[in-house]
């Protein structure tokens, strides 16, 4: 028998939920932060699939046992403390519990299907609950001041684990066989110190089965640590103070490196850049904080993708990706370019994004007519890219 506040619901085919007039049929709800939220008319819309209740008042969660279907749920932000009404939610697969006073994961534990567990700055969690997910693919344990990772024992089923830089031993992840991806976190207001948390990064050595890594706002200075990881594949370095990118030429199944910045390789930043050119399956390069001049880029024999940031009064001179024969993509972001014609020579180039980029118009009609088969993008005002991580408002781009 159905609820009798869901009646009128079942006669009109509309339900108010979250100040919306809402299909009962619809299957995503984004709740917003201001909104009043009665989860009761949630018992009136039993096909919904993603619910975002992040920043609402929320508090109870009972008549969430009514969604049968629901598969992505966003507490994050919320006055959520007790779980125990989603041990009745079996088709949940992805939670995000940032910022709440949630402490006690084990109802949890009766979802079969629930792979994606997000819990930034949860700080009073019980870690010990996390062993017993057996079907948990990716977490994120972020913004806390040393997560137990312990707990989580030889886990047979991670692939994905995002970290504080606070945690006092990574080689503790080389117990998880199926880890593919490591995302290292700075923790602002972690005790641990800096010269500590450079140490850390040593830990990494153990964890060989990796094939991506991210490091984010890091105080690392080397990167030592990389050179005996062979398997990995992509790399992305938010290290402003490394100091030699040698390393890095001994990963030769290297296919993606993107760079936040590299100041801290000071005078040499050009020849330790032009350096990755050995790296045999380099395919895709990404640096922030360019130098000016990309004729650091002329070594590369196989690059297809490139997105160069050179931001400041300098203009970037495009001669050294105008040697890229196989490139097929490029992107300037927040720079000043004056000329655009010597790409119309590169033969495999089918996109070109100038994202927040002052161009003469001249210069990008000049292109455009060039190469009337490139997809020519010019976007005066720069688009940022978003954290494939992010429990967004959104619950479509989870």
């Amino acid at each position: 028998m159905l609820p009798v506040d869901c009646t009128e619901a079942v006669r009109t085919g509309v339900v108010e939920f979250c100040n919306q007039q809402l299909d009962t049929m619809v299957t995503h709800v984004a709740c917003h932060r201001s909104d009043q939220v009665s989860t009761a008319a949630l018992a009136c819309l039993p096909d919904l699939r993603s619910l975002t209740l992040a920043g609402t008042k929320v508090k109870r969660l009972d008549p969430l046992r009514e969604l049968r279907y629901l598969r992505r749920l966003n507490l994050s932000h919320t006055f959520v403390v007790s779980l125990h009404a989603l041990a009745d939610v079996p088709s949940l697969r992805e939670l995000a519990l940032d910022e709440t006073r949630v402490v006690n994961l084990a109802p949890l534990a009766r979802l079969p299907s629930l792979s994606k567990l997000r819990l930034q700055n949860t700080r009073d969690v019980d870690w010990s609950t996390l062993a017993g997910f057996p079907s948990l693919v990716e977490l994120d344990v972020s913004a806390n001041e040393e997560p137990d990772l312990t707990a989580l024992g030889p886990h047979r089923g991670l692939r994905a684990v995002r970290v504080p830089d606070s945690i006092l031993d990574l080689s503790r992840l080389a117990d998880m066989p199926q880890l593919r991806k490591l995302v290292i976190d700075h923790e602002r207001s972690s005790s641990v110190p800096m010269s500590r948390r450079r140490e850390v990064f040593e830990g990494l050595a153990a964890v060989t089965q990796l094939r991506e890594i991210e490091l984010y706002r890091s105080e690392v200075k080397s990167l030592l640590p990389l050179a005996g990881m062979s398997m990995l594949e992509e790399l992305w370095l938010d290290a402003p103070k490394m100091s030699s990118l040698a390393p890095l030429t001994k990963l030769t199944n290297l296919t993606f490196i993107g760079f936040a910045g590299t100041e801290g390789l000071g005078e040499r930043r050009e020849a330790e850049l032009a350096s990755l050119a050995s790296l045999p399956n380099l395919t895709t390069l990404t640096v922030y904080e360019s130098p000016p001049d990309t004729s650091y880029l002329r070594g590369f024999p196989h690059l297809r993708a490139v997105l160069i940031s050179a931001p400041g009064s300098e203009a970037l001179d495009i001669g050294g990706v105008a040697t890229l024969t196989k490139l097929e993509t490029f992107e300037v972001r927040r720079s000043k370019v004056t000329r655009l014609l010597p790409l119309a020579r590169l033969q495999s180039l089918t996109e070109l994004t100038l994202n927040g980029t002052e161009v003469p118009r001249a210069e990008v009609d000049a292109i455009r007519r060039a190469r009337p088969g490139v997809a020519v993008t010019y976007r005066p005002e720069p688009e940022d890219d978003w954290d494939d991580w992010d429990f967004s408002d959104d619950p479509v781009d989870w």
